[in-house]
C-alpha cells in the first residue's frame, strides 16, 4: 500500500475525509461505478466532491478519476471502474475506522 502524499502547500487543503471527482471523468459507462461510490461514502463519514482538472494536476493526480484525501494528505487515486472503486470503498473503510478509533494514520 502506498504512504499518504502530503498536499503541496498552494492547493487547497481538506479536514475532513473527502473524495474528489474529476469532473470531466464522467461517462455513460462510468455513471454504474460513480453511484456505487455515492452509496459508499452516504454509508460512511466522507464528503463528495466534484472538483475541477486544475484541482488534479495541483495536487500530481492529473491521471486520475478519484482521489481520497483527508487533513494528512492524499490517501490514494482511483479509476472509475470496479476494480478502483472497490480499492476506494476499502480504503475509505481503514481511513475511517482509524479516524474512528483515533489510530494512526500509517497504513
Amino acid at each position: 500500500m502506498n504512504n499518504v502524499v502530503a498536499v503541496p502547500e498552494d492547493c487547497q487543503n481538506y479536514e475532513e475525509i473527502t473524495i474528489l471527482v474529476r469532473r470531466d471523468s464522467l461517462g455513460m459507462v462510468e455513471t454504474n461505478y460513480m453511484n456505487r461510490v455515492i452509496y459508499g461514502v452516504d454509508k460512511r463519514s466522507a464528503k463528495l466532491i466534484n472538483s475541477s482538472q486544475k484541482y488534479f494536476d495541483c495536487i500530481n493526480q492529473s491521471d486520475a478519476d478519484l482521489v481520497l484525501i483527508n487533513e494528512k494528505g492524499v490517501w490514494g487515486q482511483y479509476a472509475l471502474d470496479r476494480e478502483g472503486v472497490d480499492r476506494l470503498l476499502t480504503e475509505l473503510d481503514i481511513l475511517t475506522l482509524q479516524e474512528s478509533y483515533g489510530k494512526g494514520t500509517s497504513r
